[in-house]
């Protein structure tokens, strides 16, 4: 009975843990999507390279996002759970509010293994990638960032 209830209570974490994976990494990215926007307008950057410079800027973003929606899912999931009442019924079949703790434990717990990988190997990575990016960009537009009578 507790797997039955262990696999109801994870199924409700990933749908809130992936819609605030996403909608924290574009509030994140707003402020950049301001300066990307002036390279392609102002610069003539091609937008090929835009998105390859956003991509590149993705790893950096989820080491505060994956911690931000696993919490806001946990929060929804056990919400909706309140809500709809079935903590009240899991409380009276004898489950603590303890025993409704291993599926979030261990969504936390992937949800941890993932930012470590993220940290080790795709943030090093990004930063690399976007670091020499931006230097190939510089380079292929170094005629146009020097402007007549303007103090840079």
């Amino acid at each position: 009975m507790k797997k039955t209830l262990y696999a109801y209570i994870f199924k409700e974490i990933p749908t809130p843990f992936l819609v605030g994976m996403a909608t924290f990494t574009l509030m994140l990215l707003m402020g950049r999507f301001l300066k990307l926007a002036e390279m392609v307008v102002e610069k003539g950057v091609p937008l090929t390279d835009v998105i390859l410079m956003v991509v590149y800027l993705l790893p950096s973003f989820w080491l505060f996002t994956i911690p931000m929606a696993l919490l806001l899912a946990i929060l929804l999931a056990f919400g909706r759970l309140s809500g709809d009442g079935e903590v009240t019924a899991m409380k009276s079949c004898g489950i603590s509010l303890y025993g409704l703790l291993p599926p979030p434990l261990a969504f936390s717990l992937l949800a941890s293994l993932a930012c470590l990988g993220v940290t080790i190997y795709a943030v090093p990575w990004g930063n690399n990638s976007f670091k020499s990016l931006l230097v190939r960009v510089a380079q292929a537009s170094a005629g146009v960032v020097v402007k007549e009578k303007v103090f840079n």
